[in-house]
């Protein structure tokens, strides 16, 4: 799990946006292998109603920061490894290769595979 610690200033002592503090831990909980809305809420020193309250006053929610992390790991890993859909599906936390097809299918218009064949021919 991720430390309780998370940073909340940046290198300038800027405070950082909360969603870039949520996108933050979602993408190290994944690697982690477990992530949900009260482990992101308890990484950020907050109550989950807090977290969601804080979200959707800059206009976003858990569940969208948690899918654009999804797509965007989901991404980064068929274009730079060589690792099965399958394998994909489990490490970002998808039932099964077929819900995780489906899921970038929708966001992107094309299949994995597809995305893998295209990233090959650049």
């Amino acid at each position: 799990m991720v430390a309780n610690n998370l940073a909340t200033e940046g290198p300038q002592g800027n405070s950082i946006p909360i969603e870039q503090r949520v996108d933050r831990v979602i993408r190290q909980l994944l690697e982690g292998g477990e992530c949900s809305a009260g482990l992101a809420a308890h990484a950020c020193d907050l109550k989950l109603r807090t977290l969601q309250h804080q979200l959707r006053q800059r206009g976003t929610s858990y569940q969208s920061l948690y899918d654009d992390a999804r797509l965007d790991l989901a991404s980064k890993y068929l274009e730079t490894s060589a690792l099965p859909v399958r394998a994909i599906a489990e490490r970002l936390a998808f039932n099964d290769s077929a819900a995780l097809s489906n899921f970038f299918k929708n966001r992107t218009g094309i299949c994995p595979r597809e995305y893998v064949k295209r990233c090959r021919r650049t």
